[in-house]
């Protein structure tokens, strides 16, 4: 039991989550034929493990989405490097003329971002 524990602690001791709101690609979303659906690339880290969902707010004349990742950050050594990943947003209603816009400033309540003045 003794050894569990240790191992237990040890991997809790390594790791560690956070919330990260993620820039996408803005020359990238590509958008499905009947417009209700749009994929976004955006540059997520290598070490650990990740879980991304877009959340939408949708208007009549924009649709913001935000890349939301909840990733496991490992302590120690890890390469700083970058891979392009890929998340899928449903709309209630098709695209159409509405602008997209990225999200990810807008909401820091909702998790970290690297990318916005003033974090």
């Amino acid at each position: 039991m003794l050894v569990v524990s240790a191992v237990v602690g040890w991997h809790l001791f390594l790791l560690r989550h956070e919330t990260v709101l993620d820039q996408w690609d803005n020359a990238s979303p590509t958008v499905s034929a009947d417009g209700r659906q749009v994929r976004l690339a955006y540059t997520g880290g290598i070490c650990g493990d990740a879980t991304s969902e877009v959340r939408v707010h949708e208007t009549i004349d924009r649709v913001e989405l935000t890349i939301v990742t909840r990733e496991e950050v490992v302590r120690g050594d890890c390469a700083s490097l970058g891979v392009t990943r890929y998340v899928v947003a449903t709309l209630s209603q098709p695209l159409g003329e509405r602008r997209l816009i990225d999200g990810h400033c807008a909401h820091p309540e909702w998790g970290k971002t690297y990318a916005c003045k003033g974090t």
